[in-house]
This record gives C-alpha cells, sequence and structure tokens, in this order.
C-alpha cells in the first residue's frame, strides 16, 4: 500500500480501492513455489525503486504511475508455477490451451 502512496495515486482511486486490489490479488495468487505472493511483492517493489531511482516515476503522470504497480502486482496472477513447455506436454486443460503461458493474460 505504501507503494502506491509514495508513487502518488490518481485524485479518482480511493486508498481503499488500491487496499481491495492488493487483498484480492494476494488471495488469488496460486501457492506455489516461486510464483507466489512472495515473488509478486518481490517484482512491485523492485519495480518501485528501479523506477524511483532512475527517474523514471517522475516523468510518468499519476494514471501511468499507478497502472505500472498495478501491473506489477498483477503479472503472475493464475501462473500454475511451470513453464509453457510443461503446460504443452502436461495438457493441463482449457486454462492454457493456448500453450502459450507467458501471453496467458492477454489471451483472457
Amino acid at each position: 500500500l505504501e507503494l502506491f502512496q509514495e508513487a502518488g495515486l490518481p485524485e479518482e482511486v480511493p486508498l481503499s480501492c488500491v487496499k481491495r486490489l492488493i487483498l484480492a490479488v494476494r488471495e488469488d495468487m496460486y501457492d506455489n513455489p516461486y510464483h507466489n505472493w512472495a515473488h509478486v511483492f518481490d517484482v512491485a517493489q523492485t519495480i518501485f525503486v528501479l523506477a524511483t531511482t532512475t527517474g523514471l516515476m517522475e516523468r510518468l503522470d499519476a494514471w501511468e504511475r499507478f497502472a505500472l504497480l498495478a501491473a506489477a502486482l498483477c503479472h503472475d496472477l493464475e501462473h500454475p508455477g511451470v513453464d509453457t513447455g510443461f503446460v504443452a506436454r502436461a495438457a493441463l486443460g482449457d486454462a492454457f490451451r493456448h500453450k502459450q503461458l507467458e501471453k496467458h493474460h492477454t489471451l483472457r
């Protein structure tokens, strides 16, 4: 939550909505060894630090900063914890029928 506050939220986005977003992402993350909540939080923190130290945050407007951090939080939602090759070999069903795991979010 502090990452979003520090980055500066758009006026139209109440802090309560950001809290709900964060909790929803945490709740929907699968429990697997790598693509889990700790990984998501690490990526969000890393993105924030990189964007801040490089000056990127200063060049983005509030909506772009919000989108950057929200994307970092959501980047691995529904990730089963295996790679595309495993999905193709195991035929994991409809959720990954396209056999292109890294494109999964754009295909849904």
